[in-house]
Order: structure tokens, then C-alpha cells, then sequence
């Protein structure tokens, strides 16, 4: 079976399902399996096994990714305000 996991996973499909069905503190089960406290509260709160989406959930557009601000059209085009 082929697993498509983050590049950065620390953890697999069966230690999330482990860490799932557990009923150790999160601290226990944290120093159990080498993890943060936040990844295994992250895996017992979800009820999915896989990887969640790495897409941005806002995608930049052209303005701000060049660093542009918005100001008046007369400025863009070489005005001169008097």
C-alpha cells in the first residue's frame, strides 16, 4: 500500500490511529512516541487518519506578492497632484 504523507510527518497512519485509541494523558503518550504535546493533541482531536490539505488557504495575488500598495489611478501613471 502506497502512503502519501507530508515531507515533514513525524508521525504514520498506525501511530496516529495508536495515539487515537489511547487512553493514556497526552503528556504519556507525547514521551511514548518522541512527539510535542501539540501533535499528539492535534491527532486525538481529528477524526480523519490522513494528512490534512498543505494548499495556502489564501493564495497571494500579483499586488501583494510584489509589494504594490493601491493608491489613486493619477499616481500609476506618472500624474503630478498639485
Amino acid at each position: 500500500m502506497l502512503i502519501s504523507l507530508h515531507k515533514n510527518a513525524t508521525t504514520t497512519p498506525a501511530i496516529r490511529l495508536a495515539l487515537q485509541q489511547a487512553s493514556g494523558t497526552d503528556r504519556e503518550l507525547a514521551q511514548q512516541y518522541g512527539l510535542g504535546l501539540g501533535t499528539v493533541r492535534k491527532w486525538r482531536r481529528r477524526a480523519s487518519l490522513n494528512d490534512a490539505s498543505h494548499t495556502p488557504h489564501r493564495l497571494q495575488t500579483r499586488h501583494r506578492a510584489s509589494g504594490l500598495s493601491v493608491c489613486p489611478p493619477a499616481l500609476h501613471h506618472g500624474a503630478r497632484l498639485h
